[in-house]
């Protein structure tokens, strides 16, 4: 939906993305690359019209807008996310090639399935400690008027979203902060010592204000992000799409039916 923090952020990343696309997109992989987009579309299309539909039609009614102005929307938002894989899939690809991290690991010379799906539920459990961490000390100093785990508990709407969400997340939210920002440092970087660290650092900085509009910083999304920033680094964009994928439905689907 139309949020002009979320734009403003989005503009200025696929700037930057696309000024150094000529000097640093990767020169092969770009089949890999238009099957990753497809998927994109696809998961993305899914979880807008199975999980996300009710919020637009929400929305619509608030604003005056009629079904067809709130379906262009999604299609819309779907195609904007297929050019971000596109896009940022291939920058990513050129710097893995260059050795500074990230990347595709299924494009690496022979990818070992185990360790990119154990890189990942690391990254997922380092996440999760971090934002139920970090919330419960926000609520024991009264930032947050409940605990973490209670915010999604008995609600149907937070469990579709989680469920459709953390698997629309293999290819979703992870473009934009691994592919296009942590990408984009690391490149930016790439002569300063510990440029994977800041690049880390900056990039999930960059995903709590994405995900907030500097509203309502608890900073929540800033450490579940050095997660899955620290499991890109590590294992690729596949080790960081699992992760997000499983704190996802951990964090919003499981975790609160199951603690008190």
């Amino acid at each position: 939906m139309l949020d002009p923090m979320k734009i403003m952020l989005e503009v200025l990343l696929l700037a930057s993305a696309l000024l150094i696309f000529r000097h640093a997109a990767g020169r092969h992989g770009r089949r890999f690359v238009i099957g990753f987009t497809a998927a994109t579309l696809v998961l993305n299309l899914a979880f807008y019209y199975f999980a996300a539909w009710p919020l637009y039609v929400t929305f619509g009614q608030s604003s005056g807008f009629d079904r067809s102005s709130l379906h262009a929307m999604v299609l819309f938002d779907v195609l904007k996310w297929g050019v971000f894989a596109y896009v940022f899939g291939r920058l990513a690809v050129g710097l893995g090639d260059a050795g500074l991290g990230g990347g595709f690991a299924l494009l690496r010379s022979n990818p070992r399935f185990s360790r990119i799906a154990g890189v990942g539920i690391v990254g997922a459990a380092l996440a999760i400690g971090a934002v139920y961490g970090l919330g419960f000390v926000e609520y024991r100093l009264g930032y947050l008027d409940a605990l973490p785990w209670m915010w999604f508990k008995d609600d149907p709407v937070s469990f579709k979203l989680g469920l459709w969400g953390g698997l629309r997340n293999l290819a979703g939210e992870e473009i934009l902060a691994r592919l296009g920002v942590q990408s984009v440092l690391l490149y930016a970087l790439r002569r300063t010592a510990g440029a994977p660290v800041l690049a880390i650092v900056f990039s999930s900085l960059y995903f709590e204000m994405w995900h907030n509009g500097f509203r309502e910083l608890y900073f929540l999304n800033f450490v579940g992000s050095c997660g899955f920033g620290w499991a890109y680094q590590k294992g690729g964009y596949e080790s960081a799409a699992i992760a997000h994928c499983l704190a996802d439905w951990l964090l919003i689907v499981i975790l609160p039916r199951l603690l008190l």
